[in-house]
């Protein structure tokens, strides 16, 4: 991720995600979950 995103990742500077942020790891989290094969059928219902 460029350096310019990585700033939109965060709010301000009290460690909390944006909705970006939010939405950019949710998506990392899905894929590497999905990468579990039993996870997979769960989240494939």
């Amino acid at each position: 991720m460029p350096q310019e995103k990585v700033e939109t990742v965060f709010l301000g500077g009290d460690g909390h995600y944006s909705v970006f942020g939010n939405e950019f790891f949710a998506n990392v989290l899905y894929e590497k979950l999905l990468s579990v094969p039993e996870v997979a059928v769960i989240l494939q219902q």
